[in-house]
């Protein structure tokens, strides 16, 4: 019968070795490599959808008459101050003599109306963009910011008279957003100047329970407007002009007490 010899090995010759480490095996790297760089993708892509989500917020239009904004104050007075921005429908119920008991009647009601859309009254839309570049449109329209600052006056001073005038008196400001809805159809009404074929972009005026209060008389018997169609115009007299028939006329007309 044959013998199978087995070798014997000596124990010396391996007395010291060790396993190869991990580390060391090739496997181990390209694994390793993939992960850092899919770590590194996924940061990069964080990165810039936050870069470039943040840079479109900025460019946004803001809604600043709900009281978001970056640049714009509304602090009158050292009053903080909010508007109200309401319906078409809304504003009509609220100008509704017969409001069936539920005390939804105002009498004076100042209107803005106006697609807010396209309303840049905060520097912030043009926020990141290069001043040289030719190609670049920038939004950002300074008489808009004139007017929101002053219906931020009409808004504080409106507040002011409330707090001594009798609840029959007192006024409000609404603000519709004409981009909205029905709320185009403001300018179709004749309640606030309008018609079906106007070719309107904004309103402002003061309506009580006769309908539009188009001027009055000041103290000095001179004629002043309190309604108009420009930004323009409520930048530069009709919110002032709104603030002396309120404040100091009372809604009242001088020439009604001749």
């Amino acid at each position: 019968m044959a013998t199978i010899k087995r070798k014997k090995v000596n124990s010396n010759a391996t007395k010291g070795q060790a396993k190869d480490s991990i580390f060391k095996t090739k496997k181990f790297w390209i694994i390793f490599s993939s992960i850092v760089l899919g770590l590194v993708v996924i940061g990069v892509a964080i990165g810039l959808t936050v870069y470039f989500t943040t840079k479109k917020n900025e460019n946004e239009i803001q809604d600043y008459f709900g009281g978001v904004s970056t640049n714009l104050s509304y602090k009158y007075n050292d009053e903080e101050v909010k508007f109200t921005k309401i319906s078409y429908d809304g504003v009509l119920m609220h100008h509704n003599v017969n409001d069936g008991g539920e005390g939804t009647f105002i009498n004076n009601i100042f209107v803005f109306a106006t697609n807010l859309s396209t309303f840049y009254a905060d520097k912030a839309i043009d926020d990141g963009k290069d001043k040289d570049d030719d190609t670049v449109t920038f939004l950002y329209d300074k008489t808009a910011n004139t007017v929101f600052n002053q219906l931020v006056k009409l808004q504080g001073e409106i507040n002011d008279y409330n707090k001594t005038a009798d609840r029959d008196a007192q006024a409000v400001l609404y603000i519709v957003d004409t981009s909205i809805g029905d709320n185009q159809s403001i300018f179709a009404d004749t309640l606030f100047d309008g018609s079906d074929d106007s070719k309107n972009s904004l309103f402002f005026g003061l309506v009580n329970e006769d309908g539009l209060v188009r001027d009055f008389y000041n103290e000095d018997n001179k004629k002043l407007s309190l309604t108009t169609n420009t930004l323009a115009d409520v930048s530069n007299t009709m919110v002032n002009n709104a603030v002396v028939f309120m404040k100091n006329q009372k809604f009242v007309s001088y020439d009604e007490n001749k």
